[in-house]
């Protein structure tokens, strides 16, 4: 990806995570708990969360592979951002949505790109004006586009792409879904605005030769069409 730095990369890695390990200051307990990221970096966790249960207590959270994982280091405050609801259910129907962990330090490592620390100043991305369109996007994109999901997933994850969905949209890229697994397909370069995200998807569409610039512009709902 064009745009991709360690910290891209750490946090496209960390927005296919679905689960991390949680332990609390002061505690030698570690449990498994859900997690899903908010646009700008954030990691939010449900309501079902008894690690996390005393809000402000320094937190750490364990997510990774055998070949890439990340720590992440910062302390848990109540979450009240509603427009974060959406992408929360989309990964874990069954559990609302309560806290969010702020990062103060981001530890990555992976085969691929060696190890790489970050402050919250190098993780976290400026609040992004389409968070409040987001669900409005994810919801056009997966009932009326959902062929081109298919393709896209298909032409960029180099996988099966039949029943993919979009899970979320942030100012790196499309989380997809399918199959139970999600991956991370990145723009070409940070889209901090609903417009901007339009105007990346028409040029990821028209990257995919089975459809036509036609197709491409009927892609976004009018109301965020540039």
């Amino acid at each position: 990806m064009s745009n991709s730095t360690p910290a891209s990369f750490a946090r496209a890695f960390a927005r296919t995570q679905r689960f991390a390990l949680a332990s609390i200051e002061g505690s030698d307990i570690e449990e498994a708990v859900g997690i899903a990221m908010t646009q700008d970096g954030s990691i939010l966790l449900g309501n079902d969360v008894p690690v996390v249960a005393r809000p402000r207590k320094a937190t750490r959270l364990w997510l990774g592979t055998k070949r890439c994982f990340a720590v992440i280091e910062g302390r848990v405050r109540p979450h009240v951002n509603p427009n974060d609801a959406d992408r929360w259910r989309a990964l874990h129907p069954d559990h609302s949505m309560k806290w969010c962990l702020d990062p103060d330090v981001v530890v990555w490592s992976c085969a691929d790109a060696g190890p790489h620390a970050f402050l919250a100043s190098e993780w976290l991305l400026e609040d992004a004006a389409l968070l409040e369109q987001e669900s409005d996007l994810v919801d056009h994109l997966n009932l009326f586009h959902a062929p081109l999901i298919e393709a896209l997933f298909w032409e960029f994850v180099e996988l099966d792409g039949t029943g993919a969905r979009v899970a979320a949209i942030d100012p790196e890229g499309l989380l997809l879904e399918a199959a139970g697994q999600l991956h991370h397909l990145a723009f070409g370069a940070l889209c901090p605005t609903a417009d901007d995200v339009t105007k990346a998807l028409l040029q990821l569409v028209r990257n995919v030769a089975c459809f036509s610039d036609g197709a491409a512009q009927a892609l976004a709902p009018s109301s965020l069409r540039p």
